[in-house]
């Protein structure tokens, strides 16, 4: 197998077409923006807190990723082999530095692509972009937490958690889904079963239909990453779901309340702060 064949063969890759891979411009073209590199056992190949600047292919051998806890020791939370492909997330989302170290754990080889060519390589073949995204995901579901108690697997689980929605933020994708821990495992709410947030000092409770739910950020906080559409801030405590709103009352010239559909009827009051933007949106 040659090493236009080896390269494509990656998980990278997977879903295109192999015809046009293998056309004599797409494969001069691949040819020409991956480099080869060989690392022999216990050799760091990513140092952590280092900016992502390549994606490196795993042509041969495996690596071992690992991150470090509060105690300052590294923990293993991934191990990864031939056709897999590592340092993603810090090429996706701009000023992403890697949070993790990457080692090989015997002598590897690996095909390495720098930050620009990759850009150009998903403009050709944007199916990639999408593999990226995908072996995000991945991540939290391949970790290997056996040999963590649970406090550490839970602090480990919501870092990588967080980086990838802190990193989401820096591209203003707003949320979609709010994971919260209950009973002991991961709860996770679309943004349509949210009624409204309530400020509880430095974090919050989502309120659906006939429950409601612990969040582990701020109202300031959270505001950055919502939807503008959807949702807006009413008062000091409160942000509600526009599209949840029942009716709304006027009981004096600056004195609003809103009446939401939740099973509750919840009334709400609007904060004179707010009361400009909520006239603009609602009495328009």
């Amino acid at each position: 197998m040659n090493k236009i064949e080896r390269i494509i063969s990656n998980k990278l890759f997977k879903g295109i077409d192999k015809k046009v891979l293998q056309n004599e411009e797409n494969m001069n073209f691949i040819r020409s923006i991956f480099n080869e590199k060989t690392y022999d056992k216990n050799e760091v190949i990513i140092e952590e807190g280092e900016k992502a600047r390549n994606l490196f292919l795993i042509n041969r051998g495996s690596v071992e990723v690992k991150k470090r806890v509060v105690s300052g020791h590294f923990v293993k939370i991934n191990e990864l082999f031939k056709k897999d492909f590592f340092r993603e997330i810090g090429l996706i989302f701009p000023d992403k530095k890697r949070s993790a170290l990457v080692f090989a754990t015997e002598k590897v080889h690996l095909f390495k692509i720098k930050e620009n060519n990759l850009n150009k390589l998903i403009k050709k073949f944007p199916e990639i972009e999408s593999n990226m995204y995908i072996n995000i995901k991945k991540i939290i579901k391949k970790s290997d937490f056996k040999t963590m108690n649970s406090q550490l697997k839970d602090k480990v689980i919501m870092d990588i958690y967080d980086e990838i929605c802190n990193s989401k933020k820096k591209k203003k994708k707003p949320l979609r889904r709010f994971a919260t821990k209950t009973n002991g495992s991961y709860l996770v709410i679309p943004e349509d079963d949210i009624y409204y947030f309530k400020s509880d000092m430095n974090y919050c409770f989502m309120y659906l239909y006939d429950c409601n739910y612990f969040y582990d950020l701020s109202l300031k906080k959270l505001e950055k990453v919502l939807d503008p559409n959807k949702f807006m801030r009413i008062h000091r405590k409160y942000i509600i779901a526009c599209n949840k709103v029942r009716k709304i009352k006027k009981e004096s010239p600056r004195n609003y309340f809103m009446v939401l559909k939740d099973e509750q009827n919840t009334r709400l009051k609007i904060g004179r702060t707010y009361l400009r933007d909520f006239k603009s949106r609602f009495l328009v």
